[in-house]
């Protein structure tokens, strides 16, 4: 929005006009008297209208400037995820998959939940020496790199479940939830595969 003070004559006027050019829109200017009650209705009613639109405008370029930049934040997608267990009687199991990040940025895979278990948690297997390893809790989350993909694997980071509430078997489906950092949640039916 644009108003330009002028003096014709004896006459104080204001040329004011809405120019938004990253819209491609240009509003026709108008002149003001000022001094003139109808000239003061007359701004006064299209100044609000003007800071409307201007409003509306400044708007619709922040919602979509967003729609733009989002993709390029988050794109993770999971891919051959299997689960499986020790057997029919033990109390943990886990799950393995690809997961692969089409973004411009890193994203982070900060936790999971399933029903299928009392406590869910990221793992990873640590070398203490002498071909010794030792599973631990990763508390700052898997990374997963812009561009590319992390593997959860058996002997590395997996996703653990601890407190089954009832055996797995070949072929059952396990309610996952994987929350990221900026993907957010994503909701997985993992089958369990004891072959793997």
């Amino acid at each position: 929005f644009f108003c330009q003070a002028h003096r014709v004559g004896r006459t104080d006027v204001s040329r004011c006009g809405l120019a938004m050019t990253s819209a491609g829109y240009v509003a026709n200017s108008f002149w003001v008297r000022n001094g003139s009650p109808d000239g003061d209705f007359l701004f006064d009613a299209q100044w609000r209208v003007l800071l409307m639109l201007r409003r509306v405008f400044f708007l619709m370029a922040v919602l979509n400037a967003v729609a733009v930049a989002a993709p390029s934040l988050a794109q993770v997608n999971v891919e051959d995820a299997y689960a499986r267990s020790a057997g029919p009687s033990a109390k943990a199991g886990a799950a393995f998959m690809l997961i692969r990040n089409d973004g411009e940025v890193d994203d982070r895979l900060v936790s999971a939940e399933s029903a299928a278990s009392v406590r869910v948690e990221l793992h990873t297997h640590v070398d203490q020496g002498d071909g010794v390893m030792r599973m631990t809790k990763v508390e700052e989350g898997i990374v997963i790199p812009a561009g590319g993909s992390h593997s959860l694997a058996r002997g590395g980071d997996h996703v653990m479940f601890m407190g089954l509430v009832s055996p797995w078997t070949q072929g059952d489906v396990i309610p996952v939830t994987l929350f990221f950092e900026r993907a957010g949640e994503i909701v997985l039916g993992i089958e369990v595969d004891l072959d793997r």
